[in-house]
Order: C-alpha cells, then structure tokens, then sequence
C-alpha cells in the first residue's frame, strides 16, 4: 500500500514544479505599434524551443521567419508568467480599464501575450504605459527568453 501513495505523491509533485510542455504549449508575444521607433512584431515560441517570428517596422528582420531556441527559453518565458501570475491576471491592462491601468502614461507599445497550454489559452492585453509592475518584469523576462537583443531589435545607428 506503501507504494501507491509514494508513488502518487512523486507524480503530483514532479507537476506542480514543472512548466507545461508538450507540442500544444507556445507562449507568443506580439508588441504594437507606438508613436516612435517601436519594434512591431509576433513572435511564438514552443515547448521544444522552435520559433515563428513576423517582423514588422523597426526591427531587425522582417517577415516571417523559423528558427531554434534552446527548449530552457521556454522554460524561462513559462517561469515568467507564472512568477507574474498570468493566469488570474486581467486580460485587459489597458487604458481601456483604469481599474487594471493605474496612472497610465501616453505613447507605449501594448504587449498582447497568449500562452497556450492543454488546459487552454490565456490572453492579456498590457499597455506598456500602465503602472502594472509584474507584468513589466515578465514583459522583460519574456524579451529576454525570446532572444530580442539578437532576433527582434534593430540596431541604433
């Protein structure tokens, strides 16, 4: 009898500590226009660390394009929005809903972040400009998973 419950426990711990994978999980982060030189961009980054990435104005590389990230970025954009409390977040940190959007300031990007697991997808909608400080760190978190230094930013000249 022993065994069971073990074995039980092992199991219920070993997915409680770990960050969903599989083919179906992808965190994608898409950032919006701006009045300024705001990179616009999509990006989607899976599990297994492959990725889909569709630039647009002020980045470094437009149009679509596939590549390989370690499956640890993943990892690391997964811990973000947990340790940010993605899941029970407003989906709307917008000027749109001051009760989310305290003290807004004009002219940011709204970062749209889905992420996709077995249980279904979560969406928020985060205007930049919005005092919202978790959500700023796993903003950062999340750019810096993606690799955005190398893939998404555009050299200033």
């Amino acid at each position: 009898m022993k065994r069971p419950i073990v074995c039980l426990f092992l199991g219920l711990a070993a997915c409680a500590t770990a960050p969903e994978t599989g083919a179906d999980a992808a965190i994608t982060l898409e950032e919006t226009p701006c009045f300024g030189f705001c990179p616009v961009y999509t990006m989607t980054l899976h599990s297994d660390g492959a990725y889909v990435l569709e630039g647009g104005r002020n980045t470094r590389q437009t149009g679509l394009h596939r590549g390989q990230l370690s499956p640890a970025a993943y990892d690391r954009a997964a811990a973000a929005l947990e340790e940010a409390g993605f899941d029970a977040r407003d989906p709307d940190i917008t000027m749109g809903n001051p009760a989310a959007c305290r003290n807004p300031h004009t002219d940011a990007q709204t970062a749209i972040i889905t992420w996709s697991k077995r249980a279904g997808k979560k969406r928020v909608a985060y205007y930049q400009g919005c005092n919202a400080p978790k959500m700023r760190k796993a903003l950062e978190e999340l750019r810096a998973a993606f690799d955005y230094d190398t893939l998404i930013a555009k050299p200033r000249e």
